[in-house]
């Protein structure tokens, strides 16, 4: 189970993802992002751990444009290989 918590620091809008991101998260992960108006940063600090389907949506949110920061080597590891 995930939780997402969005707030903005200054122009920026940071979704700080905590938790476990699996597929039936997903959704709620990919419509907050989409409900960011502005620069994107993931803070994935308090992200324990993510299935497949989760990789995906960070590599998607990424690919459009989204930071990445605080990953654990784990999930830098996860997010960095290839499927």
């Amino acid at each position: 189970m995930v939780r997402l918590n969005t707030e903005k620091q200054g122009a920026t809008w940071v979704i700080r993802v905590c938790g476990q991101l699996g597929h039936d998260d997903v959704p709620a992960f990919e419509e907050a992002c989409r409900a960011v108006m502005g620069p994107l940063c993931l803070d994935l600090a308090e992200l324990l751990g993510l299935d497949d389907h989760g990789v995906e949506a960070i590599r998607t949110a990424r690919a459009s444009g989204a930071t990445l920061s605080g990953a654990s080597p784990y999930i830098e590891l996860r997010l960095g290989a290839e499927p």
